[in-house]
C-alpha cells in the first residue's frame, strides 16, 4: 500500500523510550504510512535501536545527523517526502491505535491541518481528557497568537503547506511547534478539522519541560511577539492576519505565559521569569490567575492530577511568596494581590 503519511520521529539519546513510540506507530489500524527516525547525534544506543527497527520493517528508515535540536531534526525527517501528509511524533510520546485512521478520515480537500485531542500521562497516572480541542470554526490564529493548545503529534500537516512555510524554525530551541502552527493559521483561515477523539499521548517527564528556563522565556515571548506584529513569512495571508493581532494585547498574552512559567519555576527550584508591568486589568481575574499558575506548578513537579491535589493540600502556603512576587511585578494592585494570594488554598488548577 502506498504511504499517505510520513511520520517523523526525531530522537536524541532515547534508547529506552524510542521502542514505545515506534510500537505505537506499528500498532496503527491502517498501514498507509512510512516512518523516518532521525538520530540527532545520539551518544547512546538510540541509533542502533532505530536501525534494528528499519531492518525488521521496510516502512521504517533511519537518518543520522550531528545534533542540531528538535526543529532541525524534524525538518530533516520531512525532507524529500512525497506523501500527502506529515505527522511529527517525539520519541518519548505515543499515539493510540486509531490515531492516524481518525485523522485521515476527518481530512477534507481544503484542510491544511487536521487534529485530534490528547492526554498527558505521568508514570503513575494518566490525566483526564484535558485536550479535547474542538473543531473551532474559522481561524485558529487569534488563539495561537497568545497560546498553544496542541501537542505536535495531535496534528496532521499537509505536506505542501509544511514545505511552503519553510518548516520549523531551527533557530528556536523551544516553542518551535507553536511558531509553525501560528504561521500556518495566519496564512490559512480554513477550518482545521477535528477527529473528535483524544488519541495523542504526551508523556510528562522531568526532561520534557524545563531544561533551560531562559530558553523557554525567550522563545515563548518571541512567538507571542510574532503573533502581534507583521510576519514576513506569512505568504498569501489576508491583511488582518499578516499585520498580526493588535499589539495592545501582547502584554496580556505575555503575562499569562510567564505566569504559567513562574509556576513551573516555583516547583522546579528555578529563579522566576522576569514579569513585565501590566497594571490593573479587567481581563485578569483571580480564577484565571490561579488556574494558570497552578498548572505551571503541576507541570514543574511532574506529577499527575491526583498526586498534585494531595501535594497542593499540604503545600499551598509555600506558593504564596512566588505568586505574590509575580503579581507585584505585574503591578496588579494591592487589593487584587492580597485577595488572589489568600485564595490559593481553595483554588484548583
Amino acid at each position: 500500500m502506498t504511504a499517505q503519511t510520513r511520520i517523523v520521529i526525531p530522537a536524541y539519546n532515547e534508547q529506552d523510550l524510542l521502542p514505545r513510540a515506534v510500537a505505537s506507530v506499528r500498532g496503527q489500524t491502517i498501514d498507509a504510512w512510512e516512518v523516518v527516525i532521525v538520530d540527532d547525534g545520539s551518544t547512546d544506543q538510540t541509533g542502533d535501536i532505530a536501525r534494528q527497527f528499519a531492518s525488521a520493517d521496510r516502512r521504517i528508515t533511519v537518518t543520522t545527523q550531528p545534533n542540531g535540536g528538535l526543529a532541525a531534526a524534524r525538518n530533516t525527517g520531512a525532507a524529500d517526502a512525497h506523501t500527502d501528509w506529515l505527522l511529527f511524533l517525539d520519541s518519548d510520546d505515543e499515539i493510540l491505535p486509531t490515531h492516524l485512521e481518525n485523522l485521515l478520515d476527518a481530512a477534507h480537500p481544503d484542510a491544511r491541518i487536521v487534529h485530534s485531542g490528547g492526554y498527558r500521562r505521568w508514570n503513575d497516572e494518566i490525566g483526564p481528557d484535558e485536550f479535547p480541542v474542538p473543531n473551532t470554526p474559522g481561524s485558529w490564529f487569534p488563539t495561537l497568537a497568545k497560546s498553544n493548545p496542541f501537542f505536535i503529534h495531535m496534528c496532521l500537516f499537509r505536506r505542501e503547506t509544511f514545505e511552503k512555510t519553510g518548516g520549523f524554525d531551527a533557530s528556536l530551541r523551544s516553542c518551535e511547534d507553536w511558531d509553525l502552527l501560528q504561521l500556518i493559521a495566519r496564512c490559512h483561515h480554513s477550518d482545521w478539522p477535528s477527529t473528535g477523539h483524544s488519541t495523542a499521548v504526551y508523556w510528562q517527564r522531568p526532561t520534557s519541560l524545563i531544561r533551560d528556563p531562559t530558553t523557554m522565556i525567550s522563545s515563548g515571548r518571541h512567538v507571542i511577539g510574532g503573533g502581534h506584529r507583521e510576519d514576513p513569512r506569512a505568504f498569501d495571508a489576508p491583511d488582518w492576519s499578516r499585520q498580526g493581532i493588535d499589539p495592545e494585547w501582547q502584554p496580556l498574552a505575555e503575562f499569562f505565559y510567564l505566569l504559567w512559567l513562574a509556576g513551573v519555576c516555583a516547583a522546579s527550584q528555578h529563579p522566576p521569569p522576569p514579569i513585565p508591568s501590566l497594571g490593573p486589568s479587567p481581563y485578569v481575574h483571580s480564577e484565571h490567575v490561579h488556574s494558570t499558575f497552578l498548572r505551571g506548578v503541576q507541570a514543574g513537579l511532574v506529577i499527575g492530577p491526583r498526586a498534585f491535589g494531595a501535594w497542593l493540600a499540604a503545600n499551598a502556603a509555600a506558593l504564596a511568596d512566588p505568586l505574590t512576587h509575580v503579581l507585584r511585578a505585574a503591578e496588579l494592585g494591592a487589593e487584587f494581590i492580597t485577595q488572589t494570594v489568600d485564595e490559593i488554598p481553595r483554588a484548583t488548577p
